[in-house]
């Protein structure tokens, strides 16, 4: 009985350990001068967000130079048709300031049915802006906005939640929150992150 009790707790474990995802490589291309310890800071809160999700990530470290870094896909539409599964790499890069935005300043931006290039890219002159009047420190953030831009690429998502990390804007109250509890996905996308298919097709209104 103590053999077959062994075996099945065995089996279990294999069985668990060969369900768990694997790691979501990031190709992060740091071209605005952040520190390397903002930067380990910042992934840190990314990998804490996702925690709930069993998502985890291998980042890589992209070279400031690569022509990748440059190169930006805005063409694709918001279809089926224009990707059914997630990017090997999600290409992310960080650059020194933000274009002219008509609704406001913007943290970051996500490309989810990019074809070739950047998916994700964030803007350091917003980011500390807003880091210097919330009173949150840049890299919480920089780790905050990039879980949200990610999050856009892994649920093919464009679309926001009424609260929560994925809320379109944040105010005082979702600051407050990065310093305490932090921001934190809603159960449903979570359940969504949890799905075994590569791609959510379900898309937001």
């Amino acid at each position: 009985m103590i053999v077959r009790t062994s075996l099945l707790v065995f089996a279990v474990t294999l069985l668990s350990f060969a369900a768990q995802p694997s790691p979501v490589r990031i190709r992060l291309y740091n071209l605005s001068g952040v520190s390397a310890s903002d930067l380990d800071q910042a992934r840190a809160e990314v990998s804490q967000i996702y925690s709930a999700t069993g998502i985890t990530f291998q980042w890589e470290e992209g070279d400031p130079e690569a022509a990748e870094a440059r190169r930006v896909d805005f063409s694709a539409r918001r279809s089926a048709e224009t990707r059914t599964t997630r990017p090997a790499v999600i290409v992310a890069r960080i650059v020194e300031k933000a274009p002219p935005a008509p609704k406001g300043p913007s943290l970051g931006l996500a490309l989810p049915f990019g074809r070739t290039g950047v998916h994700v890219t964030m803007y350091k002159d917003n980011i500390a802006a807003v880091s210097q009047s919330q009173h949150v420190s840049f890299a919480k953030v920089l780790g905050h906005a990039l879980a949200h831009e990610i999050g856009h690429m892994l649920m093919t998502d464009l679309g926001h939640s009424p609260a929560g990390l994925m809320r379109a804007t944040w105010g005082p109250a979702e600051y407050r929150s990065m310093v305490t509890t932090g921001l934190r996905f809603a159960p449903r996308e979570v359940q969504e992150l949890r799905s075994p298919s590569p791609v959510n097709a379900r898309l937001r209104k």
